[in-house]
């Protein structure tokens, strides 16, 4: 069987030529402890909770066109329960954020009156 168990092979084949064969050039994996460890720069203020004014967040207009009241209207009274439990994701754009997700949530906290948002901040995806 070689130095391989039969558990790391796909297809018969060794893991470094199933990497190879199925992943683009461009994906790189990052080990999961230096992940953990947050040695990359940008990996720790991005898994962080920050609190953003929800003046500062701009909508796309593709995404304003799905939003649903019905849904609004129910997370709101879930955030007046509970508060708010799932951060939105947003990008950095220059003057503000732009929401990558989380409307419905950003309008429910508007309905509510509130200030501020509880938000995780991404990368712009390259495509």
């Amino acid at each position: 069987m070689g130095r391989f168990s039969r558990r790391d092979r796909v297809g018969g084949l060794p893991p470094s030529v199933v990497n190879r064969l199925f992943l683009p050039a461009w994906v790189f994996i990052v080990p999961k402890e230096l992940a953990l460890r947050a040695e990359l720069p940008h990996a720790r203020r991005m898994l962080e909770k920050h609190s953003v004014a929800i003046r500062d967040v701009r909508v796309p207009l593709k995404r304003q066109k799905t939003l649903s009241e019905d849904k609004v209207l129910k997370l709101a009274e879930s955030i007046l329960a509970d508060g708010q439990t799932t951060p939105i994701q947003l990008r950095s754009d220059g003057n503000g954020y732009v929401l990558i997700e989380g409307l419905h949530r950003l309008e429910a906290l508007r309905l509510l009156g509130e200030a501020s948002v509880q938000a995780y901040f991404v990368r712009a995806r390259l495509h």
